[in-house]
């Protein structure tokens, strides 16, 4: 992978970590704490990989890619709908 496509990976993850900080701000307090936890990891992942210059743990950022939305997003909504 090209160091450009590295750092778009890293803009997009430090780019869904604000977004998940600021809705878990706004959110009632079990739904912020899910989406600060997510805000949290996201920031995390995304200054690993600007400080170290290469992709950190790539097998496990494809794994949440693909299950993290379809099952904590499902049970946020439902979470979300019930305050």
């Amino acid at each position: 992978m090209t160091s450009t496509g590295r750092l778009w990976i890293t803009f997009v993850a430090m780019g869904a970590d604000t977004i998940h900080l600021a809705v878990g701000a706004s959110a009632t307090v079990l739904l912020g704490i899910v989406m600060v936890g997510f805000g949290v990891a996201e920031l995390g992942r995304g200054v690993a990989t600007l400080v170290r210059g290469r992709l950190v743990a790539p097998d496990l950022a494809l794994f949440g890619a693909h299950t993290v939305p379809r099952g904590s997003h499902g049970s946020i909504h439902r979470l979300a709908a019930r305050v």
